[in-house]
């Protein structure tokens, strides 16, 4: 049975209204939050989407306001006010959930309910979009080799050459609402709605396939060691061996959604679970503690560099627990978040609700973006510039940021700027 995508759960984020399921609700800060000047940007694009995979080289242009100036280092050179939009580019769909990946010549890759994938150049124009036969719901990743994997709505898993040529596709059994990751050996793994996690080889074989007791949403990570963790619909979160093998797996009842696993310095497990709890299961499969939020959690967590683990729930806070389980603060955005957070090398938090979000290590706020004023869904990326890069409604947006991304243990969405999901 498929799953149809969240439509409804995306259209009451941009609407800014949340749940009636969650026991708690907390208010929009009344004290005023900095809220950055956007600068002009359009762009245009002429995109072809056709209902059975093909390769569709497109043209677009980004046009932009005289003072937007970008030079591209390896450091922040940015010349706007962080928080403001040096370009956005126009998709024909909504972007759905899916965290841009960033490639090594700095092309930005996402995914659309319109069925493509699309390739942005750092500077705004499109370089080609890949059409698909479903909706790509969830993120893409990138191979050591620049291939670019991501799932589809049409049960495929795709390989897509750095050209836009697709090289490969492997069907599963159901749709996918999980983003690949790839392992150190090239192996890449999703979860599928057959309730099935894939092992694919980089030639597009299949290497193995592991039975969950329910659907796996959850975008894989894979340990230092290559041990790789998921969660389920049946209210679990499992380790697997590099062979396919059960490690182990961990019951915490209730349902694992879109909420893929963080991993820690330690090698502890950090995942997110609809039953309104938030769990940290060691590397042996054993709990060490669980934070009761009041509220589903679909996101999944980030970890800065002092090892606070950052997490939003559906309530519209983001919470940032200390190592042993204690709240930290919880800043409350007034807006379902769906997400990971991203954390900048300056400790800066960035994370999507009704707008996106800047925030400073101790809860106060550096700055705000409403960008389109369609609510900020995806996971944001932070390139090597410290460029943000987000997706909102149906357009990709790039907006000035203070540092690059953070080097701790897991600081954004499948932890790196390629998505691998690999520690």
């Amino acid at each position: 049975m498929k799953i149809q995508p969240l439509v409804g759960i995306l259209s009451a984020l941009f609407l800014g209204t949340l749940f009636t399921s969650c026991a708690t609700k907390y208010d929009v800060p009344s004290a005023p939050i900095p809220v950055l000047a956007t600068a002009t940007s359009t762009t245009q694009a002429v995109t072809t989407v056709n209902a059975t995979p093909t390769h569709t080289p497109v043209s677009g242009t980004a046009t932009y306001t005289p003072q937007v100036t970008v030079t591209v280092i390896a450091t922040p050179t940015n010349t706007l006010p962080p928080g403001s939009t040096t370009w956005s580019y126009n998709l024909t769909g909504s972007v759905g959930l899916s965290c841009p990946a960033i490639g090594s010549d700095g092309t930005v890759y996402i995914g659309s309910m319109d069925h493509s994938l699309y390739a942005v150049s750092r500077s705004g124009s499109l370089k080609w979009s890949y059409a698909t036969g479903g909706y790509l719901y969830q993120s893409p990743a990138i191979g050591s080799d620049g291939t670019i994997y991501v799932g589809s709505y049409d049960d495929n898993l795709y390989a897509i050459n750095p050209n836009g040529t697709v090289r490969w596709s492997y069907l599963t059994g159901g749709s996918l609402d999980s983003g690949p990751a790839v392992g150190s050996d090239g192996t890449i793994y999703v979860g599928s709605q057959d309730s099935k996690l894939y092992a694919v080889n980089p030639n597009g074989s299949l290497k193995w396939a592991y039975l969950a007791g329910g659907y796996v949403n959850s975008s894989p990570a894979i340990g230092s060691d290559g041990t790789i963790y998921a969660g389920s619909a049946d209210g679990k979160v499992f380790a697997l061996n590099p062979d396919g093998s059960l490690k182990w797996a961990y019951a915490m009842g209730g349902t694992v959604e879109n909420s893929s696993p963080a991993i820690g310095s330690d090698g502890t497990i950090y995942i997110g679970n609809t039953n309104h709890n938030f769990y940290a299961v060691s590397s042996t499969g054993t709990l060490k503690w669980s934070y009761p939020v009041g509220c589903q959690i679909w996101a999944s967590a980030v970890i800065g560099s002092d090892g606070t683990v950052y997490v939003g729930v559906e309530d519209g806070g983001l919470y940032a627990l200390n190592p042993a389980g204690s709240l930290k603060w919880n800043y409350p955005t007034g807006s379902p978040i769906y997400s990971s957070a991203a954390i900048a090398q300056d400790g800066t938090i960035y994370v999507g609700s009704n707008r996106l979000y800047a925030l400073n290590p101790d809860e106060s706020v550096k700055w705000t973006s409403n960008l389109g004023g369609a609510g900020v869904g995806p996971a944001p990326a932070v390139g090597s510039d410290g460029t943000v890069y987000v997706g909102s409604g149906a357009s990709l947006y790039a907006a000035a940021g203070s540092s690059p991304l953070a080097s701790s243990a897991w600081p954004k969405f499948h932890h790196d700027l390629l998505n691998s999901g690999l520690q």
